[in-house]
């Protein structure tokens, strides 16, 4: 049966070459970490072509998968990249402490097409765990699933409803439809059905997609975003929180790194904020921004807001913040004891210290046994009132 403590995991490794948008065939190992257990876990590449493993009978499927740019949005990302790991049913419930009990089969990459849509293999009379991701941020799941889904379709979202666990299993037509889940024999109806005439899995983003523009790449240069390479004790990852009120979704924030001294730029990062999926109340949002984390000389963060629609709320006092309607700046030294009390969050020493961060950063909190489940309105940096529209009507 499918367990309701499924785990959840955070992709820490770098990206696999992957050939195309139907190609899932991987070569290496891969780590990923389990944020419940804490613990990294080595998941091999699934081989659907073994049907047979330790006399123990397999049968491979495929999983429909949608992925554009809103909620109701038609406008398709390409290229977003679907990770399914399969594991074995756990009908124990043998945990010793949340995920533990997991028997992890593989793992498959599979990229979406032009159309946004793809189609991953898994292994059917197993349990996957899914999750999609475009230039390293996690997209969510479409709340509107009846629309996609047929009703009454069962699956678990969580941790932030960025993950999909379910049981994958070929149910044949169901109202005039098929899918989400092709027989291995159905992998080319999967692939090339319409849109219109298919049941799937959709993933969308909830605002602005995130995008790090780094004025160098290389470490060790001066104006290096990551001085220190992630495998290195030194490597560091630096965000602050930013907390808007507002229901649109097209809210930007960028932001601008500087040295303070010279005021050469590092580079900037842009987002845009996202409101807890699970709440009711989708105006209070919370963006999590990257800055350039300071080393020798303190790190001028230097954050605007488009559209102008804005007003300035509050701001943590303890940190030398100038602000307007639209925007703020911040001189943020090396060694000095930020964290989340000061919307600040800092991870480092490991190479999970970017994942943990943000994660941190979302969740409000640096605990490392937190849940990382979103709270927009705990412990930012700053806060903003933006316009809130009124629905028509």
């Amino acid at each position: 049966m499918l367990s309701y403590v499924a785990a959840s995991f955070l992709v820490i490794t770098t990206l696999q070459h992957i050939n195309n948008a139907n190609s899932f065939v991987q070569r290496t190992e891969r780590d990923f970490f389990i944020i419940e257990d804490r613990i990294n876990k080595s998941i091999q590449p699934l081989d659907i072509t073994q049907t047979v493993v330790d006399g123990e009978r397999r049968y491979p499927c495929f999983i429909r998968f949608g992925v554009f740019k809103g909620q109701n949005s038609l406008d398709p990302v390409e290229n977003a990249e679907i990770t399914v790991l399969t594991r074995k049913i756990n009908d124990t419930n043998d945990y010793n402490f949340f995920g533990h009990g997991n028997r992890y089969v593989g793992f498959t990459k599979t990229l979406t097409g032009s159309d946004g849509m793809a189609c991953a293999p898994t292994l059917c009379y197993h349990e996957a765990l899914i999750f999609v991701a475009k230039d390293g941020e996690r997209l969510t799941v479409a709340s509107n699933k009846t629309e996609f889904l047929p009703g009454g379709y069962f699956y678990i979202a969580q941790t932030r409803n960025e993950e999909v666990a379910f049981a994958p299993r070929y149910m044949g037509t169901m109202f005039g439809k098929r899918g989400p889940v092709y027989r291995e024999m159905n992998k080319n109806e999967c692939e090339n059905t319409l849109t219109s005439n298919s049941w799937y899995f959709r993933f969308v983003y909830l605002s602005v997609p995130e995008r790090l523009y780094p004025v160098e790449n290389r470490t060790r240069q001066s104006l290096s975003w990551y001085p220190s390479s992630p495998k290195s004790r030194n490597f560091a990852a630096c965000f602050l929180k930013v907390t808007v009120r507002t229901n649109q979704n097209n809210i930007m924030l960028n932001a601008t790194s500087y040295d303070s001294k010279t005021n050469q730029s590092y580079g900037y990062f842009i987002s845009g904020p996202k409101a807890d999926p699970d709440s009711a109340d989708s105006s209070v949002r919370a963006a999590c921004i990257e800055y350039r984390c300071p080393t020798t000389d303190p790190v001028l963060v230097d954050v605007r807001i488009n559209p102008s629609i804005c007003t300035y709320s509050s701001c943590n006092r303890e940190l030398s913040v100038r602000y307007t309607d639209t925007s703020f700046q911040v001189l943020i030294e090396q060694g000095n004891l930020y964290g989340p009390a000061n919307g600040i969050y800092v991870a480092n020493g490991v190479e999970t210290s970017r994942t943990l961060a943000k994660n941190w950063c979302i969740a409000g909190s640096s605990y490392y046994g937190t849940s990382f489940q979103a709270n927009p309105s705990k412990q930012p940096l700053i806060t903003f009132d933006c316009r809130i529209l009124e629905p028509f009507g």
